[in-house]
């Protein structure tokens, strides 16, 4: 959500750490409407797209990540967060945590509650892998 295209995005999303309980391994991406990084490991300085990538307001970039756990592991779901940035057509940096589920205004409201008046949603549940 927001209000420009974003250039060079990006999507982090530190398995290794978040979800060590589980022993995570293995890690793959694949490509949905955005290119997946075949080079991802799962780790926080590790991009999960490929570079170059860019969104246009309201359009929606997917991509899917697996990894292999410990059989017998600590049971689920496991909170973790992903954030996912991109620069501005002024060369600004934003950045927002990933929000459980598929609605990114939870609550409706449309807003950040800032005064910015960027119209981005300010929902922070951290995404359940379950």
């Amino acid at each position: 959500m927001g209000l420009a295209t974003l250039s060079d995005v990006t999507l982090f999303d530190d398995i290794v750490t978040q979800l060590a309980i589980i022993s995570p391994t293995g890690f793959v991406g694949t490509d949905g409407t955005m290119t997946a990084n075949t080079a991802w490991d799962g780790t926080r300085a590790s991009n999960i797209l490929a570079d170059g990538q860019s969104l246009d307001p309201g359009q929606i970039g997917t991509v899917v990540i697996g990894f292999t756990v410990t059989p017998g592991s600590e049971l689920g779901p496991h909170e973790n967060t992903a954030t996912a940035g991109g620069t501005t057509p002024t060369g600004g940096v934003v950045t927002d945590d990933s929000t459980d589920g598929t609605d990114p205004d939870g609550d409706g409201d449309d807003t950040d509650g800032t005064v910015d008046g960027d119209g981005v949603p300010d929902e922070a549940s951290p995404t359940l892998s379950r």
